[in-house]
This record gives C-alpha cells, sequence and structure tokens, in this order.
C-alpha cells in the first residue's frame, strides 16, 4: 500500500509540473499539440500507477519527454510563422461580409448547425447580425457583428469617461495581503487607518477590504454581502 501511495505522489507532482511549465491555459484555449501532449501524460501516468510491477520511470521519463516535444514546439511556433502554420494551423473565415463561407466549412467539417451553435455560444442568435466569424486555431469561433448590431460604446457617442483601475485585494478573511500593499507602496500604518475609518480594530475584523486607487471597497465579518464604499484616508 506504502508503494502506491509513493508512486501516486511521485506521478501526480511529475504531471503537474508537466502542466505548469506549459502554461495555465484552459482546455479549450490549448492548441492541439497542446492538447495531445496533456492527454498523452495523463493516460501514461495511470500505467506505473496501477501496475506496481511497471517501473516507475516508465511513466516519470516518459512525461519529461513530452514536455520537452511541448516546449519545442511552443518555440517553433513562437518563432516562425511557418511553423506556426504547420503547428497550429491558422484561423478559417467562416462569414465575411455577412455571407457563410461554404468551403470553408467543408474544409473544417463544420455544419451549418454546428456554426449556429457556436454563434449561440457568442450570444448572436441571427447569422444575419454577423459581419465576420473565424474559427481560431483552438477551436473557438470569433464574431464580429455588422456595425448597426454593436452595442454603443462611450466613444461612439463623444462621452468623457474617467478610466477605471484594476482592484487590489488588501485584507482577504481576515488576513493582510502584504505582497499586495508592497506593490502599491503603502505600508500597514496606512492599512491600519483605513479599517479604523471603517469603524473595525483588526484586520481579523475585516471578510474583504479592496482598494481601486482612490476608494476602498470594504466588508466585514458578519456583514450583509453588499460592499461598503469610501474614499480612501491619506
Amino acid at each position: 500500500m506504502g508503494n502506491i501511495i509513493v508512486r501516486t505522489v511521485i506521478l501526480f507532482f511529475s504531471l503537474l509540473i508537466m502542466l505548469r511549465l506549459m502554461g495555465k491555459r484552459q482546455i479549450g484555449e490549448l492548441q492541439p499539440y497542446e492538447f495531445a501532449v496533456t492527454l498523452i501524460s495523463s493516460n501514461l501516468v495511470t500505467i506505473p500507477m496501477s501496475h506496481l510491477d511497471t517501473p516507475l520511470l516508465w511513466g516519470v521519463v516518459p512525461i519529461y519527454v513530452l514536455l520537452s516535444i511541448g516546449l519545442i514546439l511552443s518555440f517553433l511556433s513562437l518563432k516562425s510563422a511557418w511553423a506556426r502554420k504547420v503547428i497550429c494551423g491558422k484561423p478559417r473565415v467562416l462569414i465575411e461580409k455577412g455571407v457563410i463561407i461554404e468551403a470553408s466549412l467543408k474544409k473544417v467539417r463544420y455544419t451549418l448547425n454546428d456554426l449556429l451553435e457556436q454563434l449561440r455560444n457568442n450570444g448572436v442568435f441571427d447569422v444575419s447580425q454577423v459581419y465576420y466569424a473565424y474559427l481560431e486555431t483552438n477551436g473557438e469561433i470569433s464574431v464580429l457583428l455588422k456595425s448597426q448590431f454593436r452595442a454603443l460604446s462611450p466613444d461612439d457617442v463623444s462621452l468623457p469617461v474617467e478610466q477605471e483601475e484594476a482592484f487590489s485585494i488588501l485584507i482577504m478573511d481576515g488576513k493582510i495581503q502584504k505582497d499586495n500593499l508592497k506593490i502599491l507602496n503603502k505600508d500597514l500604518n496606512w492599512l491600519k487607518r483605513q479599517y479604523k475609518k471603517a469603524h473595525v480594530s483588526s484586520e481579523k475584523e475585516v471578510f474583504i477590504m479592496l482598494f481601486d486607487g482612490n476608494k476602498i471597497f470594504f466588508q466585514g465579518k458578519g456583514d450583509s454581502p453588499r460592499l461598503k464604499e469610501f474614499i480612501c484616508a491619506t
């Protein structure tokens, strides 16, 4: 039993290291070669994990061989447009200027039902509203609607909009996020002034505290789910 546990732990972390080195894409965002590497590797580890007479290295070594292949292909696709085209393929235009390209559908083995389903997944239920649609190399559909069907942006009506900043988490579940404070060039004294402004004596009483560069968004433990907003103290 102990041998099985040790082998499982080693193979698990070997596979985990491989996946981390491959990047942080979701399954639906993987290129074909990345998906193949992930799929084969996950199957390889099951053999030495369940068969104790199989040497452990028979599972570990292939994982890192596949990782090396994946990294080499990734490097080639990054450095060479020709290699990227061969390894990953190229996007296909499925709808061009409002016209469905039947030849492209045949090349990628897409039926009209497949196309309509993918458009619905993009929130488009009327194909006549589509100006361009591309099938990307990872299998996702990118859609550009005709101008009259696109949502208005502030720029379309010449409306000035102040740029918003990304939120930084200052405190999460009673724990101070020191790395974020360092990035913001703030210290613990500054942070204490913020939660004391919300009538809180300790960070342990804070469920979450966010900062957008100007305002503090605060919620104490046991409070209602709604965040409280106030201007930060200097």
